[in-house]
């Protein structure tokens, strides 16, 4: 065999290993992901996966007046069917939507439509309740 034949043949099998690995990778922590998932507003998250927390609470605010000098939580609606088995809140979610969560709402929002989905109110003092849906226990 020559040499050439023989580099091709090891690169080849270094490629197929690499990508196999990071299929595996890639099951292994969608299995593990939970069916929310949180990110806290601040200006220097760059991830793909979320968008920037700062953005989507301007673009919830265009629609909604929300709380002045709080600084909701972001959460990213990554596991639908999950939360729709028994939460009613999440019945027109779909992936990809966010969660605005102050100290006394939650606001789901749609970004791809640019529509407020639905909004529940927290009771002051009772954390996980709400007066309107049921609410995600975080």
């Amino acid at each position: 065999m020559s040499r050439g034949k023989l580099f091709a043949i090891t690169l080849t099998y270094i490629a197929v290993a690499a990508l196999g690995a990071l299929g595996l990778k890639l099951y292994f922590d969608r299995v593990d992901t939970p069916a929310y998932e949180s990110r806290t507003a601040t200006p220097s998250d760059t991830s793909v996966l979320f968008e920037d927390p700062d953005q989507v609470v301007k673009r919830v605010g265009r629609h909604i007046l929300l709380p002045a000098g709080e600084t909701p939580r972001v959460v990213s609606v990554s596991s639908v069917e999950l939360l729709k088995k028994d939460q009613p809140f999440f019945q027109y979610a779909k992936n990809g939507d966010k969660l605005l969560v102050y100290s006394d709402k939650v606001i789901l929002y749609n970004p791809d439509d640019d529509i407020v989905i639905d909004i529940a109110y927290i009771r002051p003092g009772e954390e996980g309740t709400a007066t309107g849906s049921a609410l995600p226990n975080y």
